[in-house]
């Protein structure tokens, strides 16, 4: 079950085409992501992440069962 939070975004998220979840770390923005993911004919999602948290976000990504296909780009250089 969603939160008031992630239901909201999920509502407002499902009538556009593209749109970027700024919400606080730990609220759930994969979970609303996934969920607004699966509920479109896309072919392929493309999630944009901090380098260290590449894994993270696989494992939330099975978690919450993606069943799409998807790429996850880090967009900082490991040390």
């Amino acid at each position: 079950m969603k939160s008031d939070n992630q239901q909201k975004a999920f509502d407002k998220f499902k009538r556009l085409k593209v749109g970027a979840l700024f919400m606080k770390q730990g609220s759930g923005k994969t979970r609303v992501a996934v969920d607004l993911i699966n509920s479109t004919d896309c072919e392929l999602a493309i999630f944009l992440c901090p380098y260290s948290t590449k894994s993270n976000l696989e494992q939330e990504i099975h978690k919450w069962q993606l069943c799409k296909k998807y790429i996850i780009v880090g967009y900082e250089t490991p040390i």
